[in-house]
């Protein structure tokens, strides 16, 4: 029977993480932070953990009978945090003539103001002084000279990447402008004449660190400052000029990675729920054959079967996750050592990325080979 062998596709992985002159690139999503532990649980919670706690805190508030309207809205699923998130702007944006599932406009702007609060709750804390995946990550984008930036993706609202590349000294440019009110500047983003030294990080769904002004501009701002209006957009609807503009420059920093020739983007912590950034992912990796994409996943493969069925189409999709991956368009399960032990990989443990990151960043950099 075929098998991959996991140390050839792990050295090459490793190879091309390794390589200076080729565009490279992460995605990364709420499994990150997940993976770091404070008193034996997540730093940060999973979605579903999120969803959890934000649902209790709701439920037991002023808010309550309009959240609990709101969840009678959905049938047939129980909603997470982002289902909550984009049903309430949905429905304030058809509520202002009159109420809609018996919540007009001020009810909703209510909630959309609580979930968010309780989001920064949650999301906002501080990253650990010991060693993290997140630190790791910031020592290797700094420890060679590169002929193209490295981009960082990510979907999670909080600032722990932020504070490693901070912690370590890596310079980034996250699309803001300024020191006393820092502003998004759409044309800084779009023209990128920085060095390559500076680290680009997009975060795609939105931060707990901006916020909309009364002039419809958009500001980075500091932890604890008022959250009404606060801009996470978990979801691609638009909903006014001030989600509108970062959501879509982010998206398009993201097309515009893909594009370019060999580029390799890595993901972890993210689970292809996403449908917007899942399309954008597979189109520009179909209009663009030299570009390859890591998807490290958590866990069994078969617990990921939108990613699995992705990767059986994308040749250039390569899934890898504990015990088996798609690599080609085709499935197979590791290879066993030579002493016939089974073999897995636990990269999609941002831990475990982490851990290789910090391997390659104390060896020197090489060209490498790429997949077409």
């Amino acid at each position: 029977m075929a098998e991959h062998s996991a140390s050839r596709h792990t050295d090459y992985l490793r190879q091309c993480l390794r390589q200076d002159k080729a565009p490279i690139g992460f995605l990364l999503s709420a499994g990150c932070g997940v993976a770091i532990r404070s008193s034996g649980a997540p730093l940060i919670p999973d979605i579903a953990g999120m969803t959890a706690k934000i649902t209790a805190a709701l439920g037991a508030s002023k808010h309550k009978e309009p959240f609990e309207k709101l969840l009678a809205t959905f049938t047939g699923k129980s909603p997470n945090l982002e289902d909550l998130l984009s049903r309430t702007r949905a429905l304030a944006a058809v509520a202002e003539p009159g109420p809609v599932h018996g919540l007009d406009g001020t009810n909703l702007r209510d909630l959309d103001e609580a979930i968010s609060a309780e989001i920064a709750k949650l999301v906002g804390v501080e990253l650990p002084d010991e060693r993290t995946p997140h630190r790791s990550l910031a020592a290797w984008a700094s420890s060679a000279t590169r002929s193209a930036p490295v981009e960082l993706f990510t979907t999670n609202y909080d600032l722990l990447f932020e504070q490693a590349l901070e912690q370590v000294g890596v310079p980034y440019f996250d699309g803001f402008v300024g020191a006393h009110r820092p502003f998004f500047d759409a044309a800084a983003v779009d023209r990128d004449e920085l060095p390559t030294r500076w680290l680009r990080l997009w975060k795609l769904h939105g931060s707990i660190n901006w916020r909309g002004g009364a002039d419809g501009g958009v500001y980075r701002t500091f932890p604890g400052d008022d959250a009404s209006a606060m801009l996470i957009h978990p979801s691609h609807l638009k909903y006014d000029e001030s989600r509108k503009m970062p959501y879509l420059a982010m998206i398009d920093q993201f097309r515009s990675f893909l594009r370019k020739r060999r580029a390799t983007i890595v993901t972890c912590g993210y689970s292809f729920g996403d449908e917007h950034l899942e399309n954008v992912l597979l189109q520009e990796l179909e209009g663009n054959p030299t570009a390859a994409a890591f998807a490290l996943m958590h866990g069994e493969l078969d617990h990921h079967p939108r990613a699995l069925a992705l990767a059986e189409r994308r040749p250039n999709l390569t899934v890898i996750a504990r015990d088996a991956a798609v690599v080609g368009t085709r499935r197979e399960a590791w290879a066993a050592d030579a002493d016939g032990k089974a073999m897995t990989v636990t990269l999609g443990d941002f831990c475990a990325l982490g851990e290789l990151l910090g391997e390659i960043s104390a060896q020197p950099p090489g060209e490498a080979a790429h997949a077409t």
